[in-house]
């Protein structure tokens, strides 16, 4: 059993943890390395002792997993398993690679023919992913030719002549260390951190490689570079105009397993100055902008609903955010922050960005504030306005757990948005008598953004308006073309003219770029090049910043039922609902830990999963004694005699007195004469008799053996007992 043991897990193992690192490498590509190899290896050893253990040993492995399995979901609370299981989906997802990763490793196993193929497909794929740019994890490389050597091995022995064992299982087996060595030494070895130079071969194919990049860069931007082509795709530069070229392809993935809003907005750059073609950046300021901004957004929901209702207002919500095909330092994050900045992190003017492209490339968590836009009671926050007070500003930094901030620099935060972000454009005559028109009668802020909105919702999308006249020089020259005369364009255009329209009426705006993403309560969303957009943020004064959509047919309003209602249509019941806001400040963004609950476990979280595993265990154990008992009824007397002499020699090997190789059963009862009573081995004749005459066997040898058996197995008992009290003294 050990050489098939060791056998498989040679050819097995390899198999297994090479097509899971190929799965998380190309797939799933931000597990964690130690888990995925720690979970391939768990389900491999497992499967393989329940092939090789016998039922009693298989009945004591299915029981633990049960009893595991069963303590997990007794100690969560009945109301959190859901939710629990939801936000481990990805262990589940770990189990199932590893499983199937484990069935190719055994049809690998027993097919020499797909082993060969795997082993020659690998070595293939090796110059084929460094022509294509593509890099594979040091342990995959070593895993294949560790796998390979083996292969090559066993494909040695079994097409060589052999004296003596003829068996290729052993001869693997006992080579198999020297191979592990070069295994281990070439894992350990440092990789060095620049690529090893291929000479004149890969100066040729970088120089193609670059220029194709560069082609593609120039034509299409097709691989997230910050351009001024108006290619459908987040860039960091302002400019649009012209015919939209649509070329998509994945650039991140969000994962979320709580409530979040049904379109995301994720804002990437903000700009602040257009020249009539293009937007440009001039604040630079690196004060946490993000920070004020949640503040004066939480401060006005507390002034306005009280710490009863607040959440009738807002919600903490959280996602994760891994980048795939997008080379960018900047943060996407939607509105209202509620975690403090990691160290990683730096603010330019506003807009959150990695420190180094190496940071880029890990995932990160965004921590922050759903908005009831949708409820009538924030819609009259919004309208009313808000005025920030030292003691308001103080409670909402108590309530948020945002911390480092103030109220002076809070005022001075203010400011700088009026000097940056309320450059009056000048509108023409013809443009300013249309606007008065449509805003007439619309007494505050908010109900004049709202109309400017609604005017341009009324126009038409288009990805084909044409290239931006000549005449068009400035901000007032724009919105004649667009507003009077064109009326039609993408998201650039709407977005544009809101801002523009809203600072003319002494509103502080600002033009965004980012993505908007449709995620609701899926765990996983792949948001795409197209998902890219531009959209107008405007300043209300004490409340803070807010996203508005005037690009026709894309306005998704987020709304949820409130604590007030909830509390009417019970008829005055009490509200249950928390009102806590905050968020731990001391996670930065990029951290990926999660707070975790604390279980308080009781006796029988303990008793129940262990019981029920012991009495699965007992009921397989049951099973067994039972069919082999049935078995043993159906046998013919020759069977009989020859499944009892088996057991005898089972009872001795647990003696330590069990047979050897090629040794005859007189040989072998000579040899053990002197540690085992010989009316004990008795029964070596008669087995002997049976197993190499024509003896044809009898009741009475059935009832001879039978009796022989029990004898041994009181003495083996009592003599296992008594080598116990021994140790003991």
């Amino acid at each position: 059993m050990m050489v098939s043991l060791f056998y498989d897990i040679l050819l097995m193992i390899p198999v297994a943890l090479t097509s899971s690192s190929l799965v998380y490498t190309f797939i799933i590509k931000d597990a964690n390395p130690a888990v995925w190899i720690a979970v391939t290896l768990i389900v491999s050893f497992y499967m393989l002792l329940m092939k090789h253990l016998k039922l009693k040993g298989r009945g004591i492995l299915l029981g633990t997993a049960v009893s595991l399995a069963l303590a997990v979901l007794i100690v969560l609370p009945s109301g959190e398993r859901i939710g629990y299981l939801t936000d481990h989906i990805w262990f589940l997802w770990e189990l199932a690679v590893a499983f199937f990763c484990f069935i190719l490793g055994t049809f690998a196993r027993y097919y020499r023919k797909l082993r060969i193929m795997l082993i020659a497909a690998g070595l293939i794929s090796l110059p084929v992913m460094l022509v294509l740019g593509k890099s594979l994890p040091k342990l995959t490389v070593c895993l294949l030719f560790f796998y390979a050597l083996l292969t090559i091995a066993d494909e040695f022995q079994r097409h060589t002549f052999k004296k003596g064992d003829p068996q290729p299982e052993k001869h693997l087996v006992f080579v198999s260390p020297f191979i592990l060595l070069i295994f281990v030494a070439t894992a350990l070895l440092k990789a060095p951190d620049s690529p090893y130079d291929w000479g004149f071969i890969r100066a040729v194919s970088q120089k193609l490689k670059s220029g194709y990049a560069m082609l593609q860069e120039s034509l299409l931007s097709a691989n997230g570079w910050d351009s001024d082509s108006p290619v459908i795709g987040f860039s960091d530069r302002g400019g649009f105009g012209g015919d939209l070229t649509q070329n998509d392809y994945p650039v991140m993935d969000i994962y979320s397993s709580a409530e979040s809003d049904p379109m995301l907005y994720l804002a990437g750059r903000t700009f602040d100055s257009f020249n009539g073609k293009s937007w440009e950046k001039t604040d630079t300021d690196t004060i946490n902008e993000k920070g004020y901004d949640t503040l004066e957004t939480v401060c006005a929901a507390l002034d306005n609903a009280g710490d009863e209702y607040l959440t009738d207002l807002l919600k903490p919500a959280s996602f994760r955010i891994k980048y795939s095909d997008i080379r960018t330092t900047y943060v996407f994050s939607p509105a209202k922050l509620a975690a403090s900045l990691g160290d990683s992190l730096v603010m330019d003017g506003g807009d959150m960005r990695f420190s180094g492209k190496k940071q880029a490339k890990e995932p990160y968590r965004i921590y922050y504030y759903r908005m009831n836009r949708g409820n009538p009671a924030f819609e009259k926050m919004l309208a009313t306005g808000h005025e920030v007070t030292p003691s308001s500003f103080e409670n909402a930094m108590k309530k948020s757990g945002i911390q480092g901030l103030d109220h002076d620099g809070y005022l001075s935060y203010r400011d700088m948005l009026y000097e940056t972000y309320l450059e009056d454009p000048e509108l023409s005559v013809g443009l300013k008598s249309y606007i008065d028109g449509i805003l007439t009668g619309a007494d505050t802020d908010y109900e004049k953004l709202l109309r400017i909105e609604e005017l341009l919702k009324g126009f038409s999308y288009s990805d084909s308006p044409g290239k931006l006249p000549e005449s068009v020089t400035d901000e007032s020259s724009f919105l004649d073309y667009f507003i009077l005369e064109k009326r039609e364009g993408y998201c650039s255009y709407f977005a544009t003219s809101f801002v523009l329209l809203a600072r003319a009426y002494g509103i502080p705006a600002r033009y965004v770029q980012g993505f908007r993403v449709p995620a609701g309560n899926r765990s996983h969303t792949e948001v795409l090049s197209s998902s890219a957009h531009a959209w107008p943020e405007a300043y209300i004064n004490g409340i803070g910043w807010f996203a508005f959509e005037p690009t026709p047919g894309l306005q998704s309003t987020v709304s949820w039922e409130t604590v007030q209602e909830t509390v009417d249509e019970e008829h005055g019941s009490e509200a249950t609902e928390d009102t806590n806001l905050n968020v731990d400040p001391t996670e930065a963004i990029t951290d990926e830990s999660k707070d975790k609950a604390a279980v308080s476990i009781h006796w029988y979280h303990i008793v129940i999963p262990l019981l029920s595993g012991i009495m699965l265990t007992l009921l397989l154990f049951l099973a067994d004694g039972i069919i082999k008992k049935r078995r043993y009824k159906k046998m013919n007397y020759k069977d009989k005699c020859l499944s009892l002499c088996h057991r005898n020699l089972d009872l001795l090997r647990k003696v330590k007195a069990g047979r050897m190789t090629q040794e005859t059963i007189t040989e072998y009862r000579e040899r053990i004469s002197n540690q085992i009573p010989g009316e004990y081995l008795a029964f070596c004749p008669l087995y002997e008799e049976i197993l190499y005459s024509d003896k044809i066997a009898s009741a009475d040898d059935v009832r001879f053996m039978e009796d022989s058996y029990l004898q041994l197995k009181k003495y083996i008992k009592e003599r296992r007992g008594f080598n116990s009290f021994l140790r003991k003294k």
